[in-house]
């Protein structure tokens, strides 16, 4: 493909193209675009080409000077890997590996067990070598192997290459640790532990203290959600693993008490400071036990709220308001995701007035493009314009027309 800069005026153009040093071959006609595309041409040969412009049919400009480029070289045979081998070979798992080959962009892996009519899925990789896994125990595998030198341009697959899986080990189930209790309410608690290697489950049960049955539930998590407890009694709970078919022991265990529910108390003293004409600082007083508060506001008189406003503090500044206008707000205190108290008596302030900005002269004012019968006038951007209004006239004549220019332009053709 060859290509050159537009020219202005031009209905098409004219390639030509040889060898260097050798004989123009015959021209190629382009009706649009700068793009030529150029076949028929010998491997890791010079050549050079020249474009000219046909303006019309009658008008064309001369041959450019000439451009060069260099054929590349004839595609190499891709050829297939050798000398396929595996090595690392566990119960679930193996590395297989092969020679290197030269031109090699990556190479395509497939696995099966001997006697399987389907290959698996394509396993891709750069190296000479990839880690299979998730491989049945006991099982003899075969492999194979192809290059990948283009996107175009593969060998055939090697011959395939097995290997034999080992014999699975029964592996003992430790002891998980950590086990504590968290967001404890009057009936439930969330009991969790650490995770222990190898454990697939895990066995967790609970009593009241001093009785003799246990309540027992499984988990593929480290924690679990506990309800129907008795509010003010002692329980105790432990937690076991399971790894594959093997269970671990029961470890300690671990104690606590089911509370009553706290009361979420409303926020109070709700006050304003810091007012601006389109903004203000809400503030209040902590409540013990909150975990964050929720703010309203909205204009005194409307009917709706604006959106909450999630604070983790005790104020938040509110910002966009309208000036002169009468607000009042509201807070909620959150003690949990499922705690909250009511709303506290909504507090009212009033935004100030909006200030007024006085506008200046822009400067820079000169004219460009100028031509027989127009002109492009500009200036300097003044901070703060929303829009410029722009008028002109003959020397010596009364004061022209008075075109506004567009909203924050600072750039006018006249005419």
């Amino acid at each position: 493909m060859v290509s050159w800069t537009t020219v202005s005026s031009a209905s098409s153009y004219t390639v030509r193209f040889r060898m260097v040093g050798g004989t123009w071959g015959a021209d190629i006609g382009v009706s649009s675009g700068t793009t030529a595309a150029i076949t028929g041409l010998t491997a890791s040969t010079n050549y050079e080409f020249q474009v000219k412009t046909n303006c019309s049919t009658s008008n064309s400009s001369a041959y450019t000077n000439s451009a060069t480029f260099v054929t590349t070289a004839p595609a190499t045979t891709c050829n297939a890997p050798a000398n396929l081998s595996s090595s690392s070979v566990t119960s679930s798992g193996a590395t297989v590996s092969w020679t290197a080959v030269s031109g090699a962009s990556n190479y395509t892996v497939n696995v099966r067990a001997v006697g399987s009519s389907t290959w698996g899925s394509d396993i891709s990789t750069a190296s000479t070598s990839t880690a299979l896994s998730g491989l049945t125990a006991s099982t003899n595998y075969e492999f194979q192997v192809k290059t990948n030198c283009s996107t175009s341009s593969s060998s055939a697959y090697a011959t395939a290459a097995t290997f034999t899986t080992t014999a699975a080990t029964t592996t003992s189930c430790g002891v998980p640790t950590g086990l504590s209790a968290s967001n404890i309410a009057s009936n439930s608690a969330t009991l969790s532990w650490n995770t222990l290697s190898g454990a697939t489950s895990y066995a967790l049960r609970y009593r009241r203290s001093g009785t003799t049955t246990w309540t027992t539930t499984t988990s593929t998590t480290t924690s679990k959600s506990v309800t129907g407890l008795l509010t003010g009694n002692l329980y105790e709970c432990q937690v076991r693993a399971t790894c594959g078919t093997s269970n671990g022991s029961y470890s300690a265990s671990t104690t606590f008490t089911p509370t009553a529910a706290t009361t979420c108390n409303t926020p109070a003293n709700l006050s304003s400071s810091s007012v601006t004409s389109s903004g203000a600082t809400v503030s209040w007083t902590a409540v013990s036990g909150a975990s964050n508060y929720t703010v309203n506001v909205r204009a005194v008189g409307s009917s709706t709220w604006g959106s909450d406003i999630s604070a983790a503090s005790t104020s938040t500044a509110l910002s966009g308001l309208t000036a002169s206008t009468n607000y009042e707000f509201r807070v909620k205190t959150n003690c949990s995701t499922s705690s909250s108290s009511a709303y506290a008596t909504a507090a009212t302030f009033t935004t100030a007035a909006a200030t007024t900005t006085s506008c200046g002269v822009p400067t820079g004012l000169s004219a460009s493009n100028i031509a027989s019968n127009s002109a492009t006038l500009s200036w300097n951007t003044l901070s703060g314009a929303t829009s410029y209004a722009l008028r002109y006239r003959r020397s010596n004549a009364l004061l022209g027309r008075l075109r506004p220019a567009r909203r924050r332009a600072n750039r006018l053709r006249v005419f």
